[in-house]
């Protein structure tokens, strides 16, 4: 992606089934209510039905599971989001899918940089939205809002809306450390012209408070902090 070098990092050993379950016996995890299953891109992981029931079976005060993909392998993301589904829905675990989507077509290609990435996430999306109907979770996009993308932002929230989709968004972020992505400032970060767009979005995000969408309190702290220093 555009927007962050963790793919060109030093390759790190992954844990297996049988690490994981050294690690899940801790006692502390048996009060464990929300859990979130990230990456990485998760669906690569053949064995990740297996390491959700895991979870599953030492977090038995579960209530939520959330999952992000960015559905760039239609198949897998589909088969591995419907294992998990369907895990869910036998233990009662309420499930909410993001799948990460950072504009309309020639947009997201661009940050994903990859030349078919949209046609390929909306093929997952297509066949999430088909799913839900037999297991009834909750599904969104994920948005990173940069530069390149934020002009489009009221054009994109709507093409959500007509699919019948959430965007949740993330302003992007600059780090030495884990993503290691300073050299993208200059070509990703938000510029002068881009502040009264960048403040009409933060304000439009920030309106929306409820006791339902606390995200609304975050959006408005961050106005605060982009336009009043």
């Amino acid at each position: 992606c555009a927007m962050c070098n963790i793919w060109q990092g030093e390759k790190q050993p992954e844990m297996d089934l049988a690490q994981f379950e050294q690690v899940l016996a801790d006692p502390v995890f048996s009060g464990m209510e929300r859990l979130m299953i990230s990456g990485g891109e998760s669906t690569l992981r053949a064995d990740l039905h297996e390491l959700v029931r895991l979870c599953f079976s030492r977090m038995p005060a579960l209530r939520t599971v959330s999952m992000i993909t960015n559905g760039l392998w239609p198949e897998r993301a589909i088969q591995a989001c419907e294992q998990v589904a369907r895990l869910s829905a036998e233990r009662g675990v309420s499930l909410s899918l993001s799948v990460s989507l950072d504009g309309l077509e020639e947009t997201h290609n661009r940050m994903r940089n990859i030349p078919d990435a949209f046609k390929r996430t909306i093929a997952t999306l297509d066949g999430l939205q088909a799913m839900v109907k037999s297991y009834r979770f909750y599904l969104g996009v994920g948005t990173v809002i940069c530069h390149w993308n934020l002009h489009e932002m009221e054009a994109f929230q709507d093409w959500c809306a007509r699919r019948g989709l959430t965007p949740s968004f993330q302003l992007v972020g600059f780090h030495d450390t884990y993503v290691d992505n300073m050299e993208q400032q200059s070509e990703l970060g938000f510029r002068p012209e881009d502040l009264p767009t960048l403040y009409a979005l933060l304000e439009s995000l920030a309106s929306r408070r409820s006791l339902r969408n606390w995200m609304a309190f975050y959006w408005n702290d961050m106005l605060h902090m982009y336009r009043d220093g």
